[in-house]
Formats: structure tokens, sequence, C-alpha cells
């Protein structure tokens, strides 16, 4: 992949190039079209690593699209295309199935809960930078709750890197699930099934950032239907955001789409 930099404005294709835009990315990335066909791929001994690749990749995206779907009410807060970076946080999961042989790897967040905690999804004003008061939080997986606590808020020291931000604030913690993957026949599934696609979502009153505010906690019920099960290859997954705005003239407040960020607080 190759950017272009210069005073050239134009995307699409032109001799055997794809030029094209990126969330993220002032320039314009070029990519070059060609490689083994796939005939080549799926047959030839050569591309054996290439084969493996391919067919564990399907479980990358799976998962990638299982966590994302988890902190679905806050991903709109990020400020570029995440999903490369969550697919190369599924890939790592997936290399640490050191049990299954090359290209049938499963896909296990329920034991590495820990890779998942403080992903960010910002990358000019990440959440760990712009907030900087005290934040706890708690997974109970007998009772399937979870709880976030935020410290004393002084705005003027514990919100930071925003000039352009509202005169206030909220922030939005949500708690979803996800589910390990694995390999059945020739796809990858989730290992529990049961698991609904909706998320909770709890927020904070909206608060001036011209005063104190008292610490407060949040605690949110995980997002379940009547054939939900919660077994060891489910993980619960909290995220947390802050949201700006500028109240209007009546007194409506509709948060700002572009001053926010947003992170995965905890995987339990």
């Amino acid at each position: 992949m190759a950017k272009l930099k210069g005073v050239l404005q134009m995307t699409g294709n032109i001799g055997g190039m794809s030029i094209y835009k990126m969330k993220g990315c002032d320039e314009l990335i070029i990519r070059v079209k060609g490689g083994a066909t796939r005939e080549q791929i799926e047959t030839l001994e050569s591309c054996k690593v290439v084969r493996q690749n391919n067919n564990e990749w399907r479980g990358v995206t799976q998962l990638a699209g299982a966590i994302r779907r988890s902190i679905k009410p806050i991903t709109g807060l990020s400020d570029y295309n995440f999903c490369g970076q969550l697919s190369a946080l599924a890939k790592k999961i997936q290399k640490s199935d050191i049990e299954s042989v090359p290209g049938k790897r499963s896909l296990l967040p329920s034991a590495n809960r820990n890779l998942c905690t403080g992903f960010q999804l910002n990358r000019e004003h990440s959440f760990r930078n712009t907030v900087l008061s005290e934040l706890s939080w708690e997974i109970n997986r007998d009772s399937k709750l979870a709880q976030v606590n935020i410290g004393e808020i002084t705005p003027v020291c514990h919100i930071k890197g925003w000039s352009n931000a509202g005169t206030v604030f909220r922030f939005v913690v949500t708690l979803g699930t996800a589910s390990d993957y694995a390999l059945s026949e020739d796809q990858y599934l989730p290992v529990n099934n049961s698991l609904p696609e909706f998320t909770t979502v709890k927020t904070t009153d909206w608060l001036s950032m011209k005063q104190e505010i008292d610490a407060q906690s949040l605690t949110l019920a995980a997002p379940m239907n009547k054939n939900t099960i919660i077994d060891n290859h489910t993980s619960f997954v909290l995220g947390i955001g802050i949201e700006f705005a500028t109240p209007g003239i009546s007194g409506e407040i509709q948060p700002d789409k572009v001053v926010g960020c947003a992170q995965i607080l905890g995987v339990g």
C-alpha cells in the first residue's frame, strides 16, 4: 500500500491501480491489483501458508465484528476507522491458541480478556488522555452486572485535549457480550450462539464544564433474553465514552458528532 502526496486529487481505478481515501488519513491510498490467482492459491503447495492465513482470517473478522457490536453505541465517537486495529487485536488473540494447528486456530477472548482492556477508539484524542479523573470498574459474572465508578471531576483539571468542546458533557457506558470462536467444519462459528445482538447502555446526566462534579457510579445489567446462556466461553465487554454538546437556544441538547472519544474499559 502506497500513499500519494501532492496536488493530485482523484479517486477510482487507473492502469491497474485503485486510488481512494480512508477515514483517519489525509492522504490518498494507492493499491496495485495483481498477485496469485484464486485457483493457484487453492491448489499450489507453495500457497499452503496463504490458505491457512485466509482460513483463519475468517475467524478474525468474525471476532472483530462481535467485539465491535458489543460496544456499538460508542463506536460513533471514534475519529478513524478502527476496524483494522480491532482485527489486529483479534489476530493476536487467535495466535495465543498454541494447541491448534495453523489454519484452524480458535479465537478465545475468554482466555485473553486483558488484551482487550483499554482498546482505544481514537487516535488524535484518546479517552485515556482526555479523562484524567479516577475511574474504576467491576464486572460480576455471577450477578451479570457491571459497575463503573467515576471519581470527582473538576473539568478544567480532569477533561483535557478538546479546544472545541461544548459547554456540557456526559459519559456513556455500554455492556455487551462476545463469544469465543472456533472452526466448525469449514467455517468459524461462535462457541456460544445464544448471545443477543443488542447492548446495554447508560449515560450520566449532562454535566457542566464550569462546575465541579461529584463522584458517581453507573450499574449495568448484561444484555440477555430468555434464551441467553452465559458460559465460560462468554466475555462481558464494558465500554465507556465521553460526549460533548452545547445546548441550543430552547435548551435542547444534541451531542456533537465530531467531538468525543471512547475505549473498551474492561472485559470480564
